[in-house]
C-alpha cells in the first residue's frame, strides 16, 4: 500500500516538473517576441535505387513543369517589367524560382493560399516558403531574420512589415529601416531579386494605425518598392462592415483572409 502511494507521489512530482519546464519555455518564447511559423514542406520518400547525387537543373525543371515563355509572359502581366525580365532569365537558364513570403502571424493564411495558387498556376516552377513571426519588426530583426535559410537564394520576396504589431512600440522611421535591411539581406544572396511589400490587414477605426499605413505608402513610393495594396478590396475601415473581416483581436476572419489572399493571387497570377 505504502509502495503504491510512493509511486503515485513520484508520478505527480514528475508531472509537476514537466509542467513547470513547459511554462518556463513558453514564457521565454513570448519574451523573445518572434516565433517562427513555417509552411510545412512535404517530404517524399526516395524512389527505390535513388542515389544521393543532386539532379541536374534540366531534370528539376522538367519535374517542375515550367511554363513556356508565352505562358510566363501572360501569367506575369501584372508584375513590374524588371521582375518579368528576371523571371524570364530564370526560365532561359532552366532554374526553378524561389519565393519567400515573410511577415507577421496574420500574414500566414493569405500567404499559404498564395503558395497553393502559385503552385497550380506555374506548375510547381515557383517554389514558395512561408515564414511568419509574432512580435514587432524590431524583434524580427533581432531574433527572426536569422531563422530564414537565405542560402536558398530567394528570387521573389513578399514582405509584410509588421506595421500593426509595431503600433505604439516601433516608430515609423525604424520600421522603414527594418524593411530596407530585409531587402538588403535578400539581395546579398540574389542580386536581381524582386522585393515586394504588402501591408497588414485593416482594422476597425484605425486612428494612428492609419497614419502608419499612409507613411508606408509614401515610403514605398519614394523607394520605388512594388506595393501589393489589398486594402482597396476591404470594406471601409471606419464602417461596421469591416467587423465581418477582422475579429476583436484584430485578426483576419475567413472573409479577411480571402480578400487578402485574392489580392496577392491577382498580382502574381494574371488572368
Amino acid at each position: 500500500m505504502k509502495k503504491g502511494l510512493v509511486t503515485v507521489l513520484v508520478l505527480i512530482a514528475c508531472i509537476g516538473v514537466l509542467l513547470l519546464s513547459y511554462l518556463s519555455w513558453n514564457e521565454k518564447v513570448k519574451e523573445a517576441g518572434a516565433e517562427p511559423v513555417n509552411r510545412p514542406i512535404k517530404q517524399e520518400a526516395p524512389a527505390e535505387g535513388a542515389n544521393d547525387q543532386a539532379e541536374d537543373p534540366e531534370e528539376e525543371l522538367e519535374k517542375a513543369a515550367a511554363p513556356s515563355g508565352e505562358e510566363l509572359s501572360n501569367l506575369t502581366a501584372n508584375l513590374p517589367e524588371s521582375t518579368v525580365e528576371m523571371l524570364m532569365s530564370r526560365l532561359d537558364s532552366e532554374e526553378p524560382v524561389q519565393l519567400l513570403a515573410v511577415g507577421s502571424s496574420s500574414f500566414e493564411e493569405p500567404a499559404n493560399q498564395l503558395a497553393d495558387a502559385l503552385d497550380d498556376a506555374y506548375g510547381g516552377w515557383i517554389e514558395t516558403d512561408v515564414q511568419t513571426f509574432s512580435g514587432t519588426s524590431e524583434s524580427f530583426m533581432q531574433d527572426g531574420i536569422g531563422e530564414i535559410d537565405w542560402k536558398k537564394g530567394y528570387d521573389l520576396v513578399v514582405y509584410e512589415p509588421f506595421t500593426l504589431n509595431n503600433n505604439g512600440l516601433v516608430v515609423i522611421e525604424d520600421e522603414q529601416e527594418d524593411a530596407l535591411e530585409v531587402r538588403d539581406r535578400v539581395r546579398e544572396e540574389v542580386e536581381d531579386a524582386a522585393f515586394f511589400i504588402t501591408p497588414p490587414q485593416p482594422i476597425h477605426e484605425p486612428n494612428y494605425y492609419l497614419t502608419q499605413i499612409n507613411a508606408l505608402h509614401k515610403f514605398v513610393d519614394n523607394r520605388d518598392i512594388p506595393f501589393i495594396d489589398h486594402w482597396k478590396q476591404w470594406p471601409d475601415a471606419d464602417s461596421d462592415d469591416i467587423l465581418d473581416y477582422v475579429n476583436e483581436e484584430y485578426q483576419p476572419t475567413d472573409k479577411g483572409v480571402e480578400v487578402w489572399a485574392e489580392s496577392l493571387k491577382e498580382y502574381f497570377i494574371a488572368s
